[in-house]
C-alpha cells in the first residue's frame, strides 16, 4: 500500500515504510502518546480514554512470593478497567509466543497480587517522577472523561474502588503492542479473546511511514471478533429505552442497589401520575419524570446510568420561573427542604434550582427526597 503526503506546493511525497523502532523506543512512544492504544477502535461509540498508572510495574507471585517480571505499562480507561500492555518488536526472537505467555502470566498474578494501595503508591510515584501531581492528573482525567459526573467522585475514591472491583472480577484488558502482527499471532489473539469470559486480549500493530518532511504513525487494532464483542455491555442500537429494559440492564450489570433506587423512583412517579420520557442512548439508559401543565412542562427528576460507578446519576429540582418559586422566600424554603448529603451539589441560576446526586448517596435519604418532591408538587399545583 502506497501512502503519500501532500506538500505545501501541492506535490506528493511518498511515505516510505520505516523499520521498526527498538522496544525501548516503542515503549517511550506509547508512554508519551497513549492514544496509540487505539481506544476509538476498541469502542467506536464510546472511545476509550487512557490514564497511565505505572510503567515497569512489578508483578509478584502470591504463591512463591517471587517477582514474575514487570508489566511495561499499566493503563486504566474511563470505566476503571485495567489495561496491561506488553511492547515488543518483530526483531525479537519468538517475540509473539513469549509476549502472549508473559501477558497471561502477569494477568494471572497481578490480579491477585496488586492491591489498590499498591497501585496508588506506584501511580503517585510514576507521576512524581515526571514532575506531575498524581491527584491532579486523576482529577483532570475524570473531568475530561466524565464531565459533570466528576461531582459524584471529587477525590477519585469511587474510581479506585471500581478499579479494585474490576481486578477482583478479572475484568482486565491485555494488549500486545508491536511493529508487526503476523497472521498466526492475530489468530491466537482472536482465539484467546473469544474464549475468555471477562478479560479482553488485543493486539495493536504500530506502522510507521516517513518522508523528508515528516512521519506518520498508524495504529491498527486486532483481536476483536463478533463473538468477543458480546463481552461488552450490550448496546441498544438506536431503540428507545423503557422501564423493563432499564431495569433489566441494571440487573445485567449486577447493580442491585441502583436497581432498587430506580424502582422506587419509578413507583413514586407513577403514583403521582407524572409523565415519563425515556432516553434513546445506545449504552447508558436514562429517563425523565415530567410534570405537564397548561403553562408548560418541566422535568422534576432525571435519572441516568453511569457505567464507571455501576451507579445512577440523579438530578431533581424546579424551574424558578414557575409560581410560587419566583418568590425569594419560597426559594429559601425549597433549599431547606433538600436533604443534606455529603457530595451532593446544588446549582442555582436565574432559571432553575437543581440538585445533583448519585444513587449511592441518595439511597439512605430517599424518603427525604420524596418528601421534598412532594412538597414541590404541592406548591406548584396548589
Amino acid at each position: 500500500m502506497a501512502i503519500y503526503q501532500i506538500k505545501e506546493n501541492g506535490q506528493l511525497a511518498e511515505m516510505k515504510p520505516q523499520s521498526g523502532d527498538s522496544a525501548h523506543a516503542l515503549k517511550q512512544l506509547l508512554a508519551e502518546n497513549p492514544s496509540l492504544l487505539a481506544g476509538e477502535q476498541i469502542d467506536p461509540f464510546d472511545p476509550r480514554r487512557w490514564l497511565s498508572i505505572a510503567t515497569q510495574l512489578p508483578v509478584t507471585s502470591t504463591v512463591y512470593d517471587q517477582e514474575r517480571g514487570v508489566v511495561d505499562h499499566l493503563f486504566v480507561d474511563q470505566d476503571a478497567m485495567p489495561t496491561l500492555v506488553e511492547v515488543v518488536t518483530s526483531s525479537d526472537h519468538n517475540f509473539w509466543e513469549l509476549s502472549i505467555a508473559k501477558l497471561l502470566d502477569y494477568a494471572a498474578h497481578g490480579v491477585s497480587y496488586w492491591s489498590i494501595s499498591y497501585l496508588q503508591d506506584h501511580f503517585t510515584a510514576h507521576w512524581r517522577n515526571q514532575g506531575g501531581d498524581g491527584e491532579g492528573v486523576l482529577k483532570d482525567f475524570l473531568a475530561a472523561s466524565l464531565g459533570a459526573d466528576l461531582v459524584f467522585d471529587p477525590d477519585g475514591k469511587l474510581f479506585w474502588q471500581q478499579l479494585q472491583e474490576n481486578l477482583r472480577q478479572g475484568k482486565i484488558r491485555l494488549v500486545l503492542i508491536s511493529d508487526r502482527i503476523p497472521a498466526p499471532l492475530q489468530q491466537l489473539v482472536e482465539f484467546l479473546n473469544q474464549q475468555m469470559d471477562h478479560a479482553e486480549v488485543l493486539a495493536v500493530e504500530i506502522s510507521q511511514y516517513a518522508s523528508d518532511s515528516g512521519k506518520i504513525i498508524i495504529p491498527r487494532l486486532l483481536g476483536i471478533t463478533p463473538a468477543s464483542e458480546k463481552k461488552s455491555i450490550s448496546p441498544r442500537p438506536g431503540s428507545q429505552w423503557d422501564e423493563a429494559a432499564f431495569c433489566q440492564e441494571l440487573q445485567a450489570r449486577e447493580a442491585i442497589d441502583s436497581l432498587v433506587v430506580a424502582q422506587r423512583l419509578i413507583e413514586w412517579a407513577k403514583s403521582r401520575k407524572l409523565h415519563f420520557y425515556w432516553g434513546k442512548e445506545r449504552i447508558d439508559g436514562s429517563f425523565s419524570v415530567v410534570l405537564k401543565q397548561e403553562s408548560g412542562s418541566y422535568a422534576l427528576l432525571t435519572v441516568g446510568m453511569s457505567r464507571l460507578f455501576n451507579d445512577l446519576k440523579i438530578q431533581f429540582g424546579v424551574p424558578l420561573t414557575t409560581a410560587p418559586f419566583e418568590q425569594e422566600e419560597k426559594r429559601k424554603e425549597l433549599l431547606q427542604r433538600f436533604p443534606t448529603i455529603q457530595g451532593m451539589r446544588i446549582v442555582e441560576d436565574a432559571q432553575s434550582l437543581t440538585c445533583f446526586v448519585s444513587s449511592r448517596q441518595a439511597e439512605a435519604v430517599l424518603d427525604r427526597i420524596f418528601h421534598a418532591l412532594d412538597w414541590i408538587l404541592h406548591e406548584i399545583l396548589g
